[in-house]
């Protein structure tokens, strides 16, 4: 009864959110050095960093904040196919002059939630 009514109470909770962050890039910051034939292109989706496997955007910063200060191996998957991208040398850095927050250069898709994504 008590495992019935917590699934019901998480149910109830998670109806509200219709949006979540999806680890597939979506655009990169002006000045983003690491795009194009070698590197990242827009509908990448990272599957690892550095042996970190990853699940969810928030996946993403964990495990670029275990690496900070080495050069990353990526994990991504495009077209289907999963490839390497090794030795990035990615360091966070303010790219628009009046924020002060540090980012890495990548943005994120932000997708729509279906009834699975809520439950699981």
């Amino acid at each position: 009864m008590n495992l019935i009514a917590g699934v019901l109470i998480l149910f109830i909770l998670m109806m509200p959110a219709t949006q979540r962050i999806d680890p597939t890039l979506d655009s990169f910051m002006d000045g983003f050095a690491y795009s194009g034939e070698n590197g990242f292109q827009v509908g990448d989706k990272l599957v690892k960093i550095n042996d970190f496997v990853i699940f969810t955007s928030s996946d993403v910063s964990t495990a670029l904040g275990l690496g900070a200060g080495e050069p990353f191996d990526f994990v991504i998957e495009r077209d289907g196919k999963r490839i390497r991208l090794e030795n990035m040398p990615l360091e966070p850095k303010i790219y628009h002059a009046e924020s002060d927050s540090y980012k890495y250069g990548f943005n994120f898709a932000v997708v729509e939630m279906d009834l699975w994504d809520k439950v699981t």
